[in-house]
């Protein structure tokens, strides 16, 4: 069983790498590729649009991307109001004079609007547009890492990225996640990205999670930390009250706030 969900989720990843290239597909054509049924493929499909990567349509498949379907400027993000109130609560625990990492991610993106109040503070960011709300909403001193670009995600990663963070100290490191399960982690569905988030979680003496309650109880292809490593995971009060008795049990703290 567990080999088949293996080979099931390498599929998935196959399959939305071939959408993210082609930025849509039809049914008919990803079954001929893949050579699965069509109840075989719409499951995959199922599976990749929880991540947030693609978008399911009549026929098949388009890619989801930031300007067509979550645009961190958009109200169209899914469960914004919870994202908000993570981020404010986020937002309080940062002092005067901090140094911080912000993961690239629609939650850490919402906290911009209310760093504005904070002074003398050093912010390391990968993502562009970003850095380029930081510049307009704050006064903070921006660090924008260097990188090859993500297209249609306006974020940075691969070596370059990794050897930029090699010599930085961060204070406090806010991190996404696409995923959190207490077995698995907090994972997201692709390898560069994490990789990205290993670097961040490596220079940064206190992790802190931003996670809505919707991405709790998931696991996603690759995983960047265990819940136990992580300093405090800033959720909402959507959380279910089982899933929430069964991380404090085990001693991870979370902070959840209303929305």
């Amino acid at each position: 069983m567990e080999e088949k969900k293996l080979f099931a989720e390498e599929r998935q990843r196959h399959i939305f790498e071939h959408i993210r290239k082609n930025r849509r597909a039809t049914l008919t054509e990803l079954c001929e590729k893949f050579n699965v049924s069509p109840a075989t493929m719409r499951n995959d499909l199922d599976e990749i649009q929880k991540q947030g990567n693609i978008k399911r349509t009549h026929g098949g498949a388009i890619l989801v991307t930031k300007t067509s379907y979550e645009s961190l400027h958009s109200d169209r993000i899914e469960h914004r109001e919870a994202k908000i109130a993570v981020a404010r609560r986020a937002v309080e625990l940062i002092d005067n004079g901090d140094t911080l990492a912000l993961d690239q991610g629609t939650t850490t993106y919402e906290m911009v609007s209310f760093l504005g109040e904070k002074k003398d503070l050093t912010v390391v960011v990968n993502d562009i547009e970003m850095a380029l709300a930081l510049e307009k909403e704050t006064t903070a001193n921006i660090i924008m890492l260097g990188g090859q670009v993500r297209r249609n995600y306006s974020s940075v990663y691969g070596s370059l990225t990794l050897r930029c963070l090699e010599n930085l100290n961060v204070d406090k490191l806010f991190l996404g996640a696409n995923s959190v399960s207490l077995a698995k982690g907090l994972t997201t569905p692709n390898d560069s990205a994490a990789e990205v988030k290993k670097a961040l979680i490596s220079v940064s003496n206190e992790v802190i999670a931003l996670v809505d309650s919707s991405k709790f109880d998931r696991v996603s292809l690759y995983k960047f930390i265990d819940c136990s490593e992580v300093g405090t995971i800033i959720t909402d009060s959507g959380l279910d009250p089982e899933i929430l008795e069964e991380f404090r049990a085990n001693g991870i703290h979370l902070d959840l706030v209303s929305k």
